[in-house]
């Protein structure tokens, strides 16, 4: 399928080393030479290259990788990462080395490229936005050592790092996790003797963990209520992932469209409010077929103030031909209650990500199927519980008099509708889904 590939050659002699850095299409056709060491660069002798990943732009990140140190370092990283774009034939640092003698600290880069993570010494983690340079600082935590194991979750909003003591004798590590952006880290983990030497999202709730122990290691499943689970002895090294992971950033349908990459048309509600309610038209005007996806949790906004939001609930992923377009349909539920069910026809535009209880509520739906159910009250009750949640209340606290919106189709303009046949058939699906995605009841 012509997808790319990228490799590096280094070879190790007495004046330093000499380091390529190739890329091709998979078929093995289009080989080129990307990047290479030269005797006039500022990089020291000791650096090759290493490829850190691919882009969804089709950009490579890769990293001058400092070699021949030792110690006792307990966490893989990179001494920096730089950005290379095919097409153009030309790099952009991201994060550049900082002078010889900069240590493999760098840990992770987020979905999107806008952000990194690292930290040498004793300063702790850190997090750099790359377009501005400006770096944040992670509190320094008692025990805490050395740091690394950095990862963010698929949508970039979730970041988990490991820390440890330090001591070969008295090794202690942790798992800290930070769930949103404006949220302070918390430890979700702890492991002694040992520590926590790699950390791989598996989707926006769930990490898995490789702990090193002085007898050997285990890999670990670790939600982010802090249950923790063994999946088996031995070395965490890799996962293998879907070729279309799930709501991963810079491929989701907003970003290319952002970018230009794609183009939407014909946005529309079809007046389902717990169902494949949303349609609409992906034209893609470039030279590449595009593979997209429209994450659980993605809000689609109202052409009309008074109609109702609609939030994605199940996975939606489509492949756009070079040149074409294709018609969409996807799964939606209506979070507001007191707004209009849309009509056939009715207009709706990008909106964003939905955040807290709401998010939580439409990925964990996202795991179930719920267009192949045949209960028809389980997406009906993922749309009562994002009611109780935008609420702040239980169904049957929602009175109907006077009721408007979809609440009024319910129950009728004057709450005539009898409410207790209606509450049990729409509030105890609702319930089931705050237990099955441990939220919170209001």
């Amino acid at each position: 399928d012509e997808s790319p590939i990228a490799w590096t050659h280094s070879t190790y002699g007495a004046e330093g080393v000499t380091s390529q850095l190739w890329i091709a299409n998979i078929d093995g056709s289009d080989v080129r030479l990307a990047v290479e060491s030269e005797p006039s660069d500022d990089i020291a002798e000791y650096y090759s290259l290493e490829t850190v990943r691919w882009m969804p732009d089709g950009d490579l990140v890769y990293a001058w990788q400092v070699t021949g140190i030792g110690g006792y370092i307990l966490f893989f990283g990179w001494s920096s990462f730089y950005r290379y774009d095919p097409e153009a034939d030309t790099t952009t640092p991201l994060v550049p080395l900082e002078g010889e003698g900069a240590g493999p600290c760098w840990y992770a880069l987020s979905p999107d490229g806008s952000h990194a993570a690292g930290g040498c010494g004793t300063g702790g983690m850190k997090e750099r936005e790359l377009a501005t340079g400006t770096e944040t600082g992670f509190p320094v935590m008692p025990d805490q050592g050395q740091q690394g194991g950095a990862a963010y979750s698929p949508s970039g909003a979730r970041f988990a790092y490991a820390i440890a003591r330090g001591n070969p004798d008295d090794e202690l590590g942790q798992v800290l996790v930070r769930l949103s952006h404006d949220e302070e880290a918390i430890v979700l983990s702890t492991q002694t003797p040992g520590y926590f030497e790699r950390i791989l999202w598996l989707d926006e709730d769930r990490m898995v963990v490789g702990a090193a122990q002085p007898e050997g290691g285990s890999v670990d499943l670790l939600s982010i209520d802090g249950t923790r689970t063994t999946v088996g002895e031995g070395r965490l090294i890799g996962l293998l992932q879907a070729a279309a992971p799930l709501g991963a950033a810079g491929d989701d349908l907003k970003s290319l469209v952002d970018r230009g990459d794609l183009e939407v048309g014909d946005l529309t509600g079809n007046g389902e409010i717990a169902g494949p309610g949303i349609d609409l038209i992906v034209r893609n005007p470039g030279p590449r077929d595009i593979v997209t996806t429209i994450p659980c949790g993605f809000i689609f906004e109202p052409s009309d103030g008074g109609d109702q939001r609609l939030m994605v609930v199940q996975p939606a992923s489509v492949k756009i031909p070079a040149g074409g377009e294709v018609s969409v349909s996807v799964y939606v539920v209506c979070i507001d209650s007191h707004k209009d069910t849309p009509d056939q026809g009715a207009g709706y535009s990008l909106g964003g990500m939905q955040s807290g209880p709401l998010l939580q509520l439409a990925q964990c739906a996202c795991r179930e199927d719920l267009a192949g159910s045949l209960n028809p009250f389980e997406g009906m009750g993922v749309m009562t519980a994002g009611w109780m949640i935008s609420e702040g209340a239980l169904f049957s606290e929602m009175v109907p008099e006077d009721a408007s919106g979809a609440m009024g189709e319910l129950f009728g303009p004057n709450g005539d509708v009898p409410l207790s046949g209606m509450q049990e058939l729409l509030e105890q699906p609702a319930m089931a889904w705050f237990d099955r995605c441990g939220i919170p009841k209001p």
